[in-house]
């Protein structure tokens, strides 16, 4: 008789299994023992951003699952530390998938663990990678898989939204320092969460025209301080060219000391000028965070309307009037963020008339501050006399409704103070 000889694919699949369970034998004697120097040894195998071992980093995540009952959430700080601060998302798909099973598993028998897992999905939709010159680094974040975790997670605990999008707000990156690429890479990632929670929709936008209009103003106060800072250095050079004008021949000391202070002022300008350059960065950076972030709700904004869900669109442009009407028009030098609602009104027709008339209710409502009231009619001006998508009719009909209110005003005025016809020559 021959002996049976087993197959490669069942001989590879039983080295495997002895494997795992030997992974599984390591992690509970560590864990029940509390045992230092296994503990220390894990987590170094744990650790994924030292070195680049997706097949290992594979298997012990697939042993972990297995021993999720042994774990305690209060218990192995670094441990958890490494878990969710220290995993990389551009692993190959089959170690992705492992480490997505284990949070699952680990959310649905502690569900405490839903805040740390969030967070550490959260924290990595910003992408720094692109920013280093690393020549190893041959793959990028998969971040469909980031996103199909946190898909999972609410389909199992739909109440999770609220905590997602605390996370969402505690990750985005500093919009007037960080690179554009960062910022824009975070914002598209933001939208693509808008398509599985909906949920969201409304809080997201809001967070990102929040984080542009903050770009917007900075952007106004230091063009603002650079026109007040050309007129300084104008005055004083005017000063200076009088004095110079006026004055006589020095002695010797006087010359000497006229030199050293040519010498401090060459000085001075040197500093001057490297913080002028520095200035200068900073407005360019805030510049290209502004530009690109328009651009991408420009591009949003134009996918929306294309896919024809004509209930998407009208709950789309629903959430930006509100947006518009209370963060946008309370706020004082505002100079680009408005387009994303000028945009948004030239897809469809009702949409822009709505919109005036909407103006037109904040403009003569009394019970609203004075500042918005003007801003309003600035809009309204701007808005009518420029929208070419606007129909004539309802352009002479805002016009006529504010001429009537305008009139009303004038009598009404009058009225309240009819001596003022009494001041003056």
């Amino acid at each position: 008789m021959t002996a049976h000889t087993p197959s490669p694919s069942r001989a590879s699949n039983s080295t495997e299994k002895v494997a795992h369970d030997t992974l599984c034998r390591f992690i509970q004697i560590t864990v029940q023992k509390n045992h230092q120097q296994n503990f220390l040894r894990l987590i170094q195998e744990l650790d994924c951003v030292s070195s680049f071992k997706p097949e290992s980093i594979r298997k012990w995540y697939m042993a972990l699952c297995d021993c999720i009952p042994f774990l305690r959430l209060d218990l192995y700080r670094h441990l958890w530390s490494v878990i969710f601060e220290r995993f990389r998302w551009d692993f190959p798909k089959a170690t992705l998938e492992a480490y997505c099973k284990f949070c699952t598993l680990l959310i649905s028998q502690h569900p405490v663990a839903i805040k740390p897992v969030l967070q550490s999905c959260t924290a990595n939709f910003v992408d720094r990678s692109s920013l280093k010159s690393d020549s190893n680094q041959t793959m990028s974040i998969d971040y469909g898989m980031i996103h199909e975790l946190v898909r999972q997670i609410h389909i199992h605990r739909p109440t999770m939204s609220g905590l997602l999008m605390t996370c969402l707000v505690d990750a985005f990156p500093n919009i007037l320092q960080e690179d554009t690429r960062v910022v824009d890479g975070y914002v598209q990632q933001l939208l693509s969460v808008n398509e599985y929670i909906p949920e969201l929709r409304p809080q997201i936008i809001q967070l990102i025209v929040e984080k542009m209009i903050l770009i917007d103003v900075e952007i106004e106060k230091r063009e603002k301080q650079d026109r007040k800072d050309t007129d300084i250095e104008h005055e004083s050079a005017k000063l200076k060219l009088k004095s110079i004008n006026l004055d006589v021949v020095s002695d010797d000391d006087d010359e000497e000391e006229d030199i050293d202070s040519v010498v401090s002022d060459q000085r001075d300008d040197d500093v001057s000028a490297n913080e002028d350059d520095d200035d200068e960065e900073e407005q360019d950076l805030l510049s290209r965070n502004l530009d690109q972030c328009m651009c991408t709700m420009f591009e949003y904004i134009r996918i929306v309307a294309e896919h024809d869900d004509a209930e998407l669109l009208t709950e789309l442009y629903q959430t930006m009037s509100r947006i518009f009407e209370t963060s946008i028009l309370p706020t004082h030098e505002i100079a680009s963020v408005q387009f994303i609602m000028f945009y948004l009104c030239s897809f469809r027709t009702h949409f822009a008339e709505e919109f005036v008339s909407r103006l037109m209710r904040l403009c003569t409502d009394t019970n609203r501050p004075t500042h918005e009231r003007c801003f309003a009619a600035g809009y309204i001006g701007g808005y009518v006399s420029k929208a070419k998508y606007l129909r004539h009719m309802s352009a002479f009909s805002a016009f006529d409704i504010l001429i009537q209110w305008l009139m009303a005003y004038i009598q009404l005025y009058k009225q309240r103070y009819p001596f003022v016809s009494n001041i003056g020559p």
